[in-house]
């Protein structure tokens, strides 16, 4: 179950190592989620969008087909997390951090990653094309495969990997 407390007039969800289904989760879309804890979670076919989750702990939580769409999630912390087939369509990501994230068939069309961290991240054919603005984005570290497409609509190339300072993944495992 989750679990949720005030302070200060926010109120706080706490679902530290929980598996969340849809019927759960569901209870606190309403609400602003701000500063929520999902630390170690697993969160499977959820739909987040509208949702402000700004400043949120989503520490090495599994994210499993979700949808992010218009999604406040500025500051939120997704280091260590795994994410895969989930988009973040017109999502504000400001300052989030994806450090030692993997991400794999996710896509980030129209949304703000001003500031985001995606150092050591391992991203599998993840879409950044479209991406509404990418400004001091740290990328040093983080490994893509070949099917990774990167800002302006083109497959990444070794060249741009270099330049970015990403790690070139030869096979995807």
């Amino acid at each position: 179950k989750m679990t949720s407390s005030t302070k200060k007039g926010n109120i706080f969800v706490d679902t530290i190592n929980k598996n969340i289904d849809k019927k759960s989760f569901e209870k606190f879309k309403k609400i602003d989620l701000v500063y929520s804890d999902f630390n170690g979670s697993t969160l499977n076919n959820l739909d987040f969008s509208g949702l402000n989750l700004r400043n949120s702990d989503f520490n090495g939580a599994t994210f499993n087909n979700c949808n992010f769409k218009n999604t406040h999630l500025e500051y939120s912390n997704f280091e260590n997390a795994t994410l895969n087939n989930c988009t973040f369509t017109n999502a504000s990501l400001g300052q989030a951090n994806f450090t030692n994230a993997t991400l794999q068939n996710c896509s980030f069309p129209l949304s703000d990653l001003n500031g985001v961290n995606i150092e050591g991240a391992r991203l599998l054919d993840v879409n950044f094309a479209n991406t509404g603005s990418y400004k001091n984005m740290k990328c040093n570290g983080a490994k893509v495969n070949h099917n990774t497409v990167w800002f302006y609509g083109g497959k990444i190339n070794q060249q741009t990997v270099h330049d970015l300072g990403l790690i070139w993944v030869t096979n995807d495992k």
